[in-house]
């Protein structure tokens, strides 16, 4: 995750998490596929050597 700024926030909104940018969520995003992409890969390959 990239490192940004947090503003200090009020007492009464202490407990709420802190929203995840933008950049972050394409950057999640293009991991999770990734890895789900190689997971694939991985399948199609047991299958076809099974086969």
């Amino acid at each position: 995750m990239r490192p940004h700024y947090q503003q200090p926030r009020d007492k009464q909104y202490f407990h709420t998490k802190p929203k995840i940018d933008k950049r972050d969520m394409a950057a999640l995003k293009k991991k999770t596929l990734l890895i789900q992409r190689k997971k694939n890969r991985i399948c199609s390959e047991e299958r076809f050597i099974r086969g």
